[in-house]
């Protein structure tokens, strides 16, 4: 039983409210605000430009270090085939081998532009004979083996050059031009020259000990020491007096005629006492 004081509905149901409107009313989405899709497009642009940058850097990264590998590998040449064969006795030496080393003063002549060709004769006091010196002579063979290599028979180039604490490492090598095998035994004589082909500072100190044996080489075969500059040396040392270096003449084993490579970024002490260049000795590797 209902109260009194309570209302009774009406025929056509209780009476509508603002809350029951709220709900019951149908309402339209509201719309984007204007911009909104064009700055989802600008987004997603730019996220696609930034991963097409990464993905380039990273092939140019790919390329690159397969570059420098190529590179230090020194292009896939291979190692040069030596054979070493025994020394003969003392009595096939001479009493009085050449220098292990780039003499003193400059051999006459007019160096050939990097070719790595003979560029002429020493004269006789850059060509005076070091006593200290197990190198043969020029002229020399060892018992029942092939010749000295002369200068004019071979072709001196450089080779990969790597950089490490204060130094740099270069591959000195030396091809057989010749149609018969030759004889490479003991150090070469090395130093720097300036674009005149004078002689700068002191020429290279010997590295390392000397091969027990010879090497034989064949016609068209390679072999190389290495040529290590004391870059900190140059930088460094009081009294160098540095000077731009053009490239350097070589002396094979024995040999007295000699040839200039040329090379670029090089730097001499002109001072006689500061050691900048060391050489190793054929036949070590």
């Amino acid at each position: 039983m209902k109260s009194p004081r309570e209302p009774s509905p009406g025929p056509e149901g209780p009476e509508p409210t603002e809350l029951t409107d709220v709900f019951t009313s149908h309402t339209a989405p509201l719309p984007p605000p204007p911009g909104t899709f064009e700055a989802v497009r600008d987004r997603a642009r730019s996220r696609r430009r930034g991963r097409a940058m990464w993905a380039g850097a990273l092939v140019a990264g790919c390329v690159a270090a397969a570059c420098v590998a190529i590179t230090t590998n020194g292009g896939g040449d291979p190692e040069p085939a030596t054979v070493a064969v025994s020394p003969a006795s003392d009595s096939a030496r001479p009493a009085s081998p050449p220098p292990s080393s780039a003499p003193a003063t400059t051999p006459d002549g007019t160096p050939d532009a990097g070719s790595g060709k003979p560029s002429g004769p020493a004269d006789s006091k850059s060509a005076k004979p070091s006593e200290q010196s197990a190198t043969p002579d020029r002229d020399s063979t060892f018992a029942g083996g092939p010749p000295v290599c002369r200068t004019e028979e071979l072709t001196i180039t450089l080779g990969r050059t790597d950089g490490a604490a204060g130094s740099l490492y270069r591959q000195l090598r030396v091809r057989n031009d010749a149609d018969k095998p030759c004889t490479l035994y003991g150090f070469p004589g090395v130093s720097l020259v300036d674009s005149a082909g004078h002689q700068l500072g002191k020429p290279a100190d010997r590295a390392g000990s000397q091969a027990a044996g010879r090497v034989v080489m064949k016609p068209n075969q390679r072999e190389q020491v290495t040529l290590r500059s004391l870059t900190a040396a140059v930088q460094t040392t009081p009294g160098c007096h540095r000077a731009k270096a053009a490239g350097f003449r070589v002396y094979p084993p024995g040999e007295r005629a000699s040839a200039v490579i040329h090379a670029k970024g090089l730097e001499a002490c002109t001072s006689t006492k500061v050691t900048t260049l060391t050489v190793t000795s054929f036949g070590v590797h």
